[in-house]
């Protein structure tokens, strides 16, 4: 792994306990449901085509049950459209609010 990619994913594990702190802050643990997960993956193996890939992987998951995995799931599912542009347009929805 390059020596960028171990401070990319060491400002990005900082970020993640950041998350959980204000969490924490906040009290709502109890009330949030929360799924991260960031995945590097080697780009020169999947340029040469190789059977598999090396992913350095970290993740954060504040979920009660399996219940409540399912739950975030089935909303990334349907969340997910690989056509989209700009993530942030399904949550503004037709409000007609723009953030440019």
């Amino acid at each position: 792994m390059k020596a960028n990619d171990t401070q990319f994913l060491a400002e990005m594990y900082h970020l993640v306990k950041k998350m959980e702190e204000v969490i924490d802050e906040y009290d709502v643990k109890h009330r949030v449901l929360a799924s991260v997960v960031i995945g590097l993956f080697d780009k020169e193996a999947i340029d040469e085509e190789e059977e598999t890939a090396e992913v350095k992987t970290m993740y954060s998951f504040n979920l009660q049950n399996k219940e409540e995995l399912d739950m975030i799931k089935g909303l990334m599912d349907e969340m997910y459209n690989p056509e989209d542009n700009d993530p942030l347009d399904d949550l503004l929805g037709d409000l007609g609010i723009s953030l440019n």
